[in-house]
């Protein structure tokens, strides 16, 4: 099967290479999806017959400063994408956000539960998942992931990492709600897709949650990414935390209280399982301090 995966130094392409080694794997360098008129033609070029998008503008508090940019990343080069995978009969799967959700709701959201996000980059994420329900695919799946976490890229853990050797005290937002879903655990699920599709047992078409178990605040996932992080040998001290609330928090971008995804539905419909997020954490610190170890070796 010959498979494109865009996004290809992100944490979830990271993960997937590790699992599809054989897959071809572009990035900006290969593919700008800023430059729109770029993109349908470079798919039709290579043929794929299986699409994996991603790819995404991810920076929150930028996307209300780069509003064109986030769009034209997030939905209007997912318009073309879905556009190719049409023209070209491929399956496709495109990997959405938790924020395209108010966090108003006072239980976990589900797939079909009314969306309203708060932000630009949430408002771009979901005019993507428009441009794919809509874009005429016969095979396409949306995954909604949460504060996904990995050993590769940027994301919460490393910035807790960093801030840890800089500062003494370290204050975190105590009152947004979420689920950290590790990186390989979505991987996971995309490869089952593929595999449900290969073997004739297809998943059928919609939007799925995708998100790991156990759900924390902000503040509660940085005390134990600091408290591990010095048990194992990745910080030198464990540097003190204080939970604020939002209000003394302020960003550029609003950010939405609770944005907790039930994913019963794809824990029935694939070979994959929802597991709590604190064992993979535990896994990705210990990969970073080898790493460090090596390193520093």
């Amino acid at each position: 099967m010959n498979i494109l995966v865009l996004g290809e130094h992100g944490q979830v392409a990271s993960c997937l290479r590790q699992r599809l080694p054989d897959a071809t794997y572009l990035g900006r360098s290969a593919l700008d999806l800023e430059h729109l008129n770029e993109i349908k033609p470079a798919l039709l070029a290579r043929r794929p017959n299986f699409i994996i998008n991603a790819a995404a503008y991810t920076a929150v508090d930028k996307a209300e400063e780069e509003v064109e940019s986030a769009w034209r990343i997030n939905a209007h080069a997912v318009r073309e994408i879905a556009a190719a995978a049409r023209e070209l009969n491929a399956p496709l799967i495109h990997l959405s956000t938790d924020y395209v959700f108010p966090g108003t709701s006072e239980r976990p959201y589900r797939e079909d539960d009314p969306t309203d996000p708060v932000n630009q980059y949430g408002a771009s994420k979901l005019q993507g998942e428009w441009e794919v329900r809509h874009g005429g695919l016969n095979r396409w799946w949306i995954l909604r992931t949460s504060w996904v976490f990995s050993e590769f890229g940027h994301n919460f853990v490393k910035t807790m990492l960093r801030l840890a050797r800089e500062r003494d005290v370290i204050q975190v937002v105590d009152d947004q709600y979420g689920r950290p879903t590790y990186a390989g655990e979505i991987a996971d699920a995309i490869v089952c897709i593929i595999d449900a599709e290969a073997s004739g047992e297809a998943l059928p078409v919609g939007i799925y949650h995708c998100a790991s178990g156990g759900t924390v605040s902000w503040f509660k996932f940085a005390q134990v990414i600091l408290s591990t992080a010095f048990a194992v040998g990745l910080l030198e001290t464990n540097p003190s935390l204080q939970p604020i609330s939002s209000a003394n928090y302020p960003t550029p971008a609003a950010r939405p209280a609770s944005t907790i995804l039930e994913t019963s539905k794809v824990q029935q419909s694939l070979c994959w399982g929802s597991t709590n997020w604190m064992p993979n954490l535990n896994a990705v610190l210990l990969l970073l301090a080898r790493h460090q170890v090596s390193s520093n070796g």
